[in-house]
């Protein structure tokens, strides 16, 4: 798999401007080069998919059951169509729309007995589980985090999906540098918040009369944000007093942001994340202490210690001094585990740590970890969590903090 080519000789929608297009960490969509070459069918399923993501939290992201139930029909015409004007993928579509729709449960139970974070963490997985059928040539994981944020899914309900299991905490603060305003550039930026009373019907109109829009979020059934740099502040609003004519809309909020330091504006965030996932509970298969941290010696731990391990490693730097005190703390679990606790000794008092254990061709004592963390971290109900943050930190390590700087 190319780590350097990217989806950018497509007509892929992205909502960013063109000077963007060419950024690794907004180019995530990393493609082999059989896959690049496909043909056009296989770029449309991709569009529809990107489509079909925005609507799903356009439709879902409602406070209530019945809302979702009102807007069913139209969703499903909606997808219907987009798979009409791609290459004729009508059948396909309803199919994928079918999987994606009908199994409203986890575990059997029926969505609606669910709590609504879950009913939000059973439709999230459900419809990138239905994608992945989709977009079987693609590199999944970079996929699912592109569709998490381009549909503009909000901070709870990807957090709830990192919880389940359907993307790594890694890729969620990637996702978060996509959808954060500050972040997309060191620009300034302008905010506007939209009054409407069909906010799906809306944001097609918004993509379509204002391509230069940047990041759109759904709030609430009847409202939405949009994002674009502060230049084109006058040039959006004389695209949005045009659009009034055919369709009500109502500007309720304007903000203007000054360019700010990526780690600032990723703070509310990380907070976000962490008080969403305080309450889920994750299951390990015995109770010897995880890798990630030696205060996690219970059987069962919350998502939010885990969370808090992984979120301090991307997001902060810590030193070969800092990683080796925790490797120390956890050294009894590994060398119970993997057989090979002295180097792993060895390793831990080695000023060059980093460069050992982490470097871009990592040497054997990096498998022995990994190979500890598969054992010890397979957790009963959503396994990629914990083992895919473990994955992508060895690439992050080093300067963790290069995720959230321009």
């Amino acid at each position: 798999m190319s780590d350097n080519l990217y989806f950018e000789h497509t007509n892929f929608p992205t909502g960013l401007p063109d000077e963007h297009q060419s950024e690794p960490m907004l180019s995530t969509l990393s493609l082999s080069p059989n896959v690049a070459s496909r043909s056009i069918q296989d770029h449309s399923r991709i569009r529809i998919c990107e489509r079909t993501a925005e609507a799903v939290y356009a439709v879902y992201n409602f406070p209530c059951m019945s809302d979702y139930r009102a807007y069913e029909n139209k969703f499903r015409d909606l997808y219907a169509s987009e798979c009409a004007k791609e290459q004729n993928l009508y059948v396909e579509g309803s199919k994928l729309l079918e999987e994606s729709l009908s199994p409203w449960s986890l575990a059997s139970t029926p969505i609606d007995a669910l709590p609504y974070l879950e009913r939000k963490v059973a439709f999230t997985v459900h419809s990138l589980a239905a994608y992945r059928k989709t977009l079987r040539d693609v590199e999944l994981a970079k996929v699912d985090l592109r569709l998490l944020a381009l549909s503009g899914i909000s901070a709870g309900i990807a957090s709830a999906a990192v919880a389940a299991g359907s993307i790594s905490l890694a890729d969620y603060v990637s996702y978060l540098k996509i959808v954060t305003p500050y972040q997309v550039a060191a620009k300034d930026k302008v905010s506007l918040t939209l009054k409407s009373p069909d906010v799906s019907v809306l944001y097609y109109k918004l993509r379509s009369a204002i391509p230069e829009l940047e990041i759109v979020k759904f709030i609430n059934k009847d409202e939405l944000a949009i994002y674009a740099p502060a230049s084109d502040k006058e040039f959006l609003l004389s695209q949005l007093r045009q659009l009034s004519n055919s369709h009500p809309v109502q500007i309720s909020r304007l903000r203007q942001f000054p360019a700010a330091s990526h780690s600032k504006s990723m703070q509310p965030h990380i907070n976000a994340i962490v008080r969403q996932m305080h309450h889920v509970p994750i299951k390990f298969k015995d109770p010897l202490i995880p890798l990630l941290s030696s205060s996690c010696s219970e059987q069962i731990v919350t998502a939010n210690q885990v969370c808090s391990e992984l979120l301090a490693v991307l997001t902060k730097p810590i030193d070969n001094g800092e990683f080796a005190q925790r490797l120390s703390e956890v050294a009894p679990a590994i060398i119970l585990e993997t057989g090979n606790g002295q180097r792993l000794k060895e390793l831990a008092t080695d000023n060059n740590l980093s460069e050992k254990l982490f470097s871009d061709s990592p040497e054997q004592d990096f498998g022995t970890l990994k190979k500890y963390v598969r054992r010890r971290l397979l957790l009963e109900n959503s396994q990629d969590f914990a083992l895919q943050g473990i994955k992508t930190v060895r690439a992050t390590w080093i300067a963790p903090m290069s995720l959230l700087q321009d």
